[in-house]
């Protein structure tokens, strides 16, 4: 229970209603907030991931 001044509007923002409505669709989201690259469909280029994986590069 929030005290009467924390009175907040907790309806569905435009934004909010529009990606439900592409979920429930089975639309793609593209959620730019998520930190997660593979999550994201971004998996790592090759050369890069053999380049972090070289342990002789390690300092």
């Amino acid at each position: 229970m929030f005290a009467r001044r924390a009175s907040w509007d907790l309806r569905p923002t435009e934004l909010a209603r529009r990606v439900a409505a592409r979920r429930a669709a089975g639309l793609a989201v593209l959620d730019l907030a998520d930190a997660n690259p593979t999550r994201c469909g971004l998996a790592p280029a090759q050369a890069l991931a053999a380049a972090l994986a070289d342990r002789a590069r390690d300092p």
